[in-house]
């Protein structure tokens, strides 16, 4: 699948994204792979077709999301 070869190059620009932010000074919470492939993953199981978009898009709930990650920064 292509978001399975894509995978390593998206972390490994990620890596670099940190490392470039952290040398300029910037401040970024500590990033956690394992949190980044537990969501992609329920991306990928609730928009792998078995299901409607619609129906997909409410089990993701973004606005939930983003603030279970701002209360573990």
């Amino acid at each position: 699948r292509l978001m399975d070869k894509a995978l390593p190059i998206i972390m490994e620009l990620r890596g670099t994204l940190l490392a470039w932010r952290a040398r300029e000074g910037i401040d970024v919470p500590e990033y956690d792979h394992g949190k980044e492939a537990d969501l992609h993953e329920r991306l990928i199981h609730n928009f792998g077709g078995d299901k409607p978009a619609a129906s997909a898009a409410k089990e993701i709930d973004a606005p939930t999301i983003s603030r279970e990650q701002e209360r573990e920064r």
